[in-house]
């Protein structure tokens, strides 16, 4: 298709055209009209030819703008939509850092991934999977971050002169052996990682859907 075409050669200057008359005139949206196609068609080829179109606009696209176009369509009623939604927002998200992701909104995708993961649609559900896999990962280092920031802040200068001026002064800190303190960053722990990794989807999901995301990406 000749949409392919453009969303290669124009990049991000097809994002004003892409979503034009969003949910409430379908008719002039042309995302939604990809989306529309691409689960409804009946001929192969075609179905093809629109879920390539979509794979190239989330990597010709800023990722950023294509998450924004697409998540309203996550919860579209059509579920063949839907589907397809799922795996474009999975490409899109695999064009961004899991830095990106951290500045973009884990807390907003996790809630899309969410609702997708428990679609009663098989496609939607198998995609879901890709982009909860993503903001694992991407709360991980997040979780590294914050702790390598905190380790830091308890070795800073003033820090170690505070301490040091304890120790002067206390005849405890001059008889006694300094405790042996793991120096490794709590988030390398993979079990670390995972209890994270669950208390923040209990507190950001419904518990049967914290159950869902968490039986498929809890690794």
């Amino acid at each position: 298709m000749c949409v392919a075409d453009l969303f290669s050669v124009f990049g991000n200057s097809m994002e004003p055209y892409m979503d034009m008359g969003s949910l409430t005139r379908p008719a002039n949206s042309l995302l939604l009209q990809l989306l529309l196609k691409a689960s409804s068609n009946d001929k192969r080829f075609v179905i093809e030819e629109v879920q390539q179109s979509l794979r190239i606009m989330a990597g010709s696209v800023d990722p950023a703008v294509s998450l924004d176009r697409l998540v309203p369509y996550a919860a579209h009623r059509n579920p063949k939509v839907r589907a397809q939604v799922a795996m474009v927002l999975t490409a899109a998200a695999e064009q961004m850092t899991p830095e990106d992701l951290v500045q973009y909104g884990n807390d907003k995708l996790l809630q899309v991934g969410g609702a997708l993961v428990t679609d009663n649609t098989p496609d939607a559900r198998t995609a879901a999977r890709g982009l909860l896999t993503l903001l694992r990962k991407s709360h991980d280092i997040a979780a590294s971050v914050a702790s390598t920031s905190d380790g830091e802040k308890e070795n800073s200068p003033a820090m170690v002169r505070d301490s040091s001026n304890i120790s002067r002064n206390t005849d405890h800190a001059l008889t006694s052996k300094p405790a042996v303190k793991d120096s490794r960053p709590a988030c390398e722990d993979p079990q670390s990682n995972a209890d994270a990794w669950e208390s923040y989807c209990k507190s950001m999901l419904a518990p049967s859907v914290a159950a869902a995301v968490l039986k498929v990406v809890n690794k």
